[in-house]
């Protein structure tokens, strides 16, 4: 089992339950992240339900690269909404409903409800119309913050279809040993704008054939960074390498031949409409 689809069954809950972490504890959240892994194998251990050290290894990258960063956007959210939440004041509710609602009393009666009989009664009810307006607010704030966290929690959910995604695509790797996809090919020339460009590096690079960062690095040929991971970690040999760049280079010669053609059409549409 790969480990992006071992993963992604327990992603949910690990960031529910760090979430709940942060929400109660000051100290950083790295800190958190860490002793949460630390002890979270242990339990894994336990249960006979570990996961590959790996695994582990890539939840925890996973977690502080994408949900921190979401959970960061949540903190920032709630406290702006808390933090207009704590200026508002209940007696300032009520003395501005009271001044509201006799105002608009004393231009309807002709300053009758000024008279003590009927002032201080209505002015207590006025009062109590502030106040349920005022705990309405703040109700409407922790719907607000409650909102926050299912953007937050939606945002997992996408994570997860990307791992899904990701596991697919790598058992569709593993059936056609190594064979370029169209993702990795469109992945790839959507970052060049011309033809020209692309061959420098696809030459510098099929020349060298890198089989680690550091040659890579060399090259100065970033965007392959998408399609050359396997040939840098060495899990395809020398023959899938040079199979893998023939069939880059049959598809691009394809891709950049058509480009021209599809420019015309598009201005020809543009012209007719």
């Amino acid at each position: 089992m790969s480990k992006t689809k071992s993963s992604n069954k327990v992603l949910e809950t690990i960031c529910l339950e760090l979430f709940e972490r942060f929400e109660n504890e000051s100290v950083p959240k790295t800190q958190i992240i860490r002793e949460y892994f630390a002890q979270r194998v242990k339990e894994d251990e336990i249960s006979a339900h570990a996961l590959s050290p790996s695994s582990y290894v890539y939840l925890e990258k996973l977690v502080k690269e994408k949900f921190l960063r979401e959970y960061g956007k949540y903190a920032a959210a709630k406290e702006r909404i808390l933090e207009k939440s704590e200026k508002r004041q209940l007696w300032k509710y009520a003395l501005g409903a009271i001044a509201v609602i006799e105002v608009v009393e004393l231009l309807v009666t002709k300053g009758r409800s000024l008279s003590p009989r009927s002032f201080f009664p209505t002015a207590l009810l006025d009062g109590i119309y502030g106040g349920v307006i005022y705990y309405a607010v703040k109700s409407w704030d922790n719907v607000r913050i409650s909102q926050e966290k299912k953007k937050l929690f939606r945002s997992v959910g996408s994570i997860e279809r990307e791992l899904t995604v990701t596991d697919t695509i790598q058992v569709v790797k593993d059936m056609t040993k190594g064979r370029v996809l169209n993702s990795e090919a469109y992945l790839l020339f959507r970052q060049y704008d011309d033809s020209s460009r692309f061959w420098e590096d696809f030459g510098r690079v099929r020349e060298k054939d890198p089989t680690n960062h550091e040659a890579f690095e060399t090259l100065n040929a970033p965007a392959f960074a998408s399609f050359l991971p396997e040939h840098l970690n060495g899990k395809h040999d020398a023959t899938t390498r040079s199979n893998r760049f023939k069939d880059l280079e049959g598809m691009a010669r394809k891709y950049f031949a058509a480009i021209p053609y599809l420019e015309q059409q598009r201005e020809e549409i543009n012209l007719t409409g």
